[in-house]
């Protein structure tokens, strides 16, 4: 918290979603005296019941007919980088839809970053490609009422709880999805803002989860439908190294990926393991630390933080570094593992049932309980023998090649556009199935 004569500002989590450019803070100012404060306002997260049974029959009807599908709407946070994980996973499927024939509109919504909407399309187009079935309006802060002027959809996505909120008040749609990229309640202590996101989930949207555990954990909760994916890798920027070097070699390098302004991404327990592996491995071991565009901290140990890497120069670090600590905790393991595998780097991860369709413990990852010195423990033992890291480093780029983007998206939306369940393998646990690349709730 941080405090001065004129207001405190309590930062009560943080939206920030992989990229995003908004983050949700209250923020109490002081009226006249110390001990007057102004309480913010979140009336403007509301939706009527009367529209969520609108949402509800709307998306009944459509799962029923399923009728061809030419206009769709994303609404979307203002972001920062399109490389960045949520808003490109966003960007990747609403461009998919384009090249499928479809007229996509994407609105990006509480935008503070002032940028020309032209700018953004050209941004997305050299991304992933030219397509004529796309285009961006930009609405800024505190003006999210005009997408009442939008037309009416045959689809409308929300992206982040707070899109939820505004596709279900402002949008005119034949049916209502929801694309879930994490369990975003999560992000925030037992508070106003952890009610609001989580009653998104029971508005009646059809859900897709970007992975498969991402689902089961939701749906665990909450009374929703919906379809999962696995996302894949940019084999461009992630591909194993020709020679990898053996952890024999000292010293053994450690990327870490540090968020200090994150708590999800539990940067003190990545701290606190680092310092034990330091004390452990002394000048054996070769400390990075990335994530955050500065040093916040000062670690009392030596590592070297590097700060926000370009996205094109994350891969050639990771193929550098024998082991990646890429700590969650929410169901979502985030990107960063299945990039470092790619890249022949063993992820040191939390156990979590929601990400076994993905680590595989002493396969291709090491999964640990969420204490430093339990990390510690795992960590000493995989590096202790070459032959299992070998064979742990090997797991690790078989499962990567496993997930590819281009199937995951078409399969998903071939499955909410036809209702095409054959693009599923249906199992009893959805961790199981995830290398097919989707995943069907019933």
């Amino acid at each position: 918290m941080l405090i001065n004569r004129r207001h405190v500002q309590a930062f009560v989590g943080s939206v920030r979603h992989e990229g995003f450019a908004a983050a949700t803070t209250k923020t109490f100012r002081y009226l006249g005296n110390r001990r007057t404060i102004a309480v913010p306002s979140f009336t403007r997260f509301h939706l009527e019941e009367n529209k969520i049974k609108a949402i509800k029959a709307a998306n009944a009807q459509f799962m029923s007919r399923r009728p061809d599908v030419k206009t769709a709407l994303w609404v979307m946070p203002d972001f920062l980088h399109i490389s960045n994980g949520g808003p490109n996973t966003i960007l990747r499927f609403a461009h998919a839809m384009s090249k499928r024939g479809i007229k996509v509109h994407i609105a990006i919504v509480d935008g503070n970053q002032y940028r020309d909407p032209r700018t953004i399309l050209r941004e997305i187009l050299d991304e992933f490609g030219q397509t004529g079935n796309l285009t961006v309006s930009y609405i800024p802060s505190g003006q999210v009422e005009k997408l009442a002027e939008l037309p009416a959809y045959d689809m409308a996505f929300a992206t982040l709880w707070t899109t939820a909120f505004f596709v279900g008040q402002y949008i005119k749609a034949s049916s209502y999805f929801y694309f879930i990229q994490d369990f975003e309640s999560l992000f925030y202590p037992a508070s106003t803002e952890y009610q609001l996101a989580d009653l998104t989930y029971e508005f009646g949207y059809f859900g897709v989860f970007n992975t498969p555990g991402l689902k089961d954990a939701v749906l665990s909760q909450h009374s929703m439908s919906g379809v999962a994916f696995s996302p894949g890798v940019d084999s461009a920027v992630y591909y194993p190294p020709a020679h990898p070097q053996n952890v024999a070699e000292y010293p053994i390098r450690v990327v870490f990926y540090g968020r200090p302004a994150v708590p999800r991404n539990l940067f003190e327990l990545g701290v606190d393991t680092l310092r034990e592996m330091k004390r452990v491995f002394k000048d054996k071991i070769d400390i990075v630390v990335v994530g955050s565009p500065h040093a916040p901290v000062r670690l009392d140990f030596q590592s070297r933080w590097l700060g926000y890497l370009p996205y094109k120069e994350t891969g050639k670090l990771y193929r550098s570094a024998h082991v990646g600590i890429a700590l969650m905790a929410t169901p979502h393991p985030s990107y960063l593992p299945i990039q470092l595998m790619a890249c022949g780097t063993v992820p040191l991860a939390i156990q979590s049932p929601y990400t076994q369709w993905l680590l595989d413990d002493g396969v291709n990852s090491i999964c640990s309980r969420p204490t430093a010195l339990d990390m510690l423990a795992r960590f000493s033992d995989a590096v202790a023998d070459t032959e299992s890291f070998a064979r742990l480093r090997e797991g690790a780029i078989a499962t990567a090649q496993r997930y590819d983007w281009s199937r995951a998206v078409n399969d998903t939306l071939s499955q909410i556009l036809s209702g095409n369940r054959d693009a599923a393998v249906t199992r009893s646990r959805s961790w199981e199935r995830a290398a097919a690349g989707t995943d069907v709730a019933e």
